[in-house]
């Protein structure tokens, strides 16, 4: 006698897949394991990247050490190395004392160097590529220095100022955000987003397309007159 027919048995393997997920964050342990062996097996089958990469590290560290040698009998020097456009964590003016101003530049060199070992591999799927990279700068945020308190100094003025109760804030949104994502909740502030309101859902694939809209003035005898030109890309 089977315990199973030929439907029922999918509902345990998507119970399975499913409690799996809430545990991952919905990502794939086998995919991502996959996509870290293909980018270790192409780092090992390069040892001149390897060299380089090495070369590149021992650079940093002795440009790290130059930087803050000089920074210490200049406050007002010029940092290593500037963050991205649009990383805004270390905008503060804080961030330029010592010891902090050693912390992110530290970081933002070792951000650099990942960046380099995870791209331009021979090898190496772009696919995997891109989820590599992404992956490490991920791992490598949750050390960055702004995500601490004794290595923040915006954070640890306001803690002092506020005498902790704003990581008691902290801690209880924390707790919210596991209690919703484990139970199934949606999340905190979700119910204002109405679908036919304010949200658009549709059934079939869609295509967004990226409009450039142009537009130019040109002079004519009646006045100024706006020509538009629409690119799809």
């Amino acid at each position: 006698m089977m315990i199973f027919d030929e439907t029922k048995h999918q509902y345990l393997d998507r119970l399975v897949r499913a409690s799996l997920a809430s545990l991952t964050l919905g990502i794939s342990p086998t995919s991502a394991m996959l996509t870290y062996l293909d980018w270790l097996s192409s780092l090992q089958l390069s040892p001149g990247t390897q060299a380089h990469l090495l070369h590149k590290a021992v650079k940093k560290y002795l440009r790290l050490l130059a930087w803050a040698s000089h920074s210490s009998f200049d406050p007002n020097a010029s940092p290593c190395i500037a963050p991205l456009p649009q990383d805004r964590r270390f905008q503060d003016p804080a961030w330029r004392y010592f010891p902090y101003n050693l912390f992110y530049q530290g970081f933002l060199l070792q951000q650099q160097w990942w960046h380099n070992a995870t791209t331009g591999l021979r090898g190496l799927s772009p696919h995997h590529e891109q989820a590599v990279e992404f992956g490490a700068r991920q791992w490598l945020d949750i050390f960055s220095p702004s995500n601490y308190v004794l290595t923040n100094p915006v954070v640890l003025k306001k803690t002092i100022a506020s005498a902790g109760t704003n990581l008691f804030q902290g801690m209880q949104h924390c707790y919210e955000d596991l209690q919703h994502h484990y139970l199934g909740k949606r999340p905190v502030g979700a119910e204002q987003y109405m679908v036919g309101q304010n949200v658009a859902i549709t059934p079939a694939p869609s295509v967004s397309l990226v409009v450039r809209l142009a537009i130019s003035p040109k002079l004519s005898p009646e006045g100024a007159v706006w020509n538009s030109c629409a690119t799809l890309f």
